[in-house]
């Protein structure tokens, strides 16, 4: 699993509190206090707790008890329960609400997605994109994987995508691809495509996956037919404009994955926290 180090995540601290909590401060807070964090209303996947456990323990304060990563919670379940110094605790509170709202989003919507699709197909991948919020790609492929889901790539130069711009540069398609395939013996080929005289020139060149560019449903479901039948070897994917509303759909087609950026753009989830003084006699 995708970890971050206690320097990343203090710096991540101190972008929020970069020099003085100036309310807790001026109002003279002290004492030992609690805070416990659980979902207000929904179910969810948790993610983001393994951070949030780094930061309380490196903030001198107590874990008094912490659900795991990736654990199912239904509202009002406890995610975590921590105690010490008030103001630390109040100092922190923030960041580690951010960090499970914003993780357990992302992978409780990929969850329900492959949760759904596998009714349909239960062998199918969820594949989310490299198209993530910049300067959040590490923490939203852990929340991605933490769902259920893998990356598709996660860039330039850990796989081979070829799409039409690349095809376009090319004098001899069938020549370079060869030559590609040569180049790079550990990786599967995968070639956009948008159409199923496309898709079959494609495979004919040497593709190992057809990533099926906004393809129709009857159009995708009739190339995995083919697919399956004549070159099945090939794996077959599809993108463009999956998200929760229509995976069923797509799921039902037969293919080998589904790549989408939707789990990236979820609906925040809502984390309560409640913080309280202890109050000593």
């Amino acid at each position: 699993m995708i970890e971050f180090d206690i320097a990343e995540l203090m710096g991540l601290l101190r972008q929020d509190v970069p020099f003085l909590d100036n309310t807790t401060f001026g109002l003279g807070i002290s004492g030992s206090g609690w805070a416990k964090f659980y979902p207000k209303k929904d179910s969810i996947i948790l993610c983001g707790i393994s951070e949030s456990k780094q930061i309380t323990l490196e903030c001198g304060l107590n874990i008094e008890s912490c659900a795991e990563n990736g654990a199912n919670l239904g509202a009002k379940e406890l995610a975590l329960h921590l105690s010490g110094d008030l103001r630390a605790i109040l100092k922190i509170s923030k960041t580690l609400q951010n960090l499970m709202e914003y993780g357990s989003s992302v992978a409780t919507y990929t969850h329900k997605m492959k949760s759904i699709a596998m009714q349909f197909n239960p062998e199918i991948a969820i594949l989310g994109t490299r198209k993530t919020m910049p300067f959040a790609k590490k923490f939203l492929l852990k929340a991605l994987i933490t769902g259920g889901g893998i990356p598709h790539r996660l860039g330039l130069s850990d796989s081979v995508l070829i799409f039409s711009e690349h095809l376009n540069a090319l004098n001899d398609a069938k020549k370079s691809i060869k030559q590609l395939k040569s180049t790079f013996k550990e990786h599967r080929v995968i070639i956009e495509v948008d159409s199923i005289e496309s898709a079959l020139k494609m495979a004919n060149l040497g593709a190992d996956v057809l990533q099926c560019e906004r393809f129709e449903l009857p159009q995708l479901s009739q190339l995995v037919r083919i697919i399956r039948a004549d070159f099945p070897h090939i794996l077959v994917s599809a993108t463009g404009g999956i998200n929760l509303q229509n995976i069923a759909e797509y799921a039902k087609t037969g293919v080998d994955m589904v790549v989408t950026t939707s789990m990236y753009r979820a609906e925040i989830l809502d984390i309560k926290v409640e913080i309280s003084k202890i109050l000593t006699p």
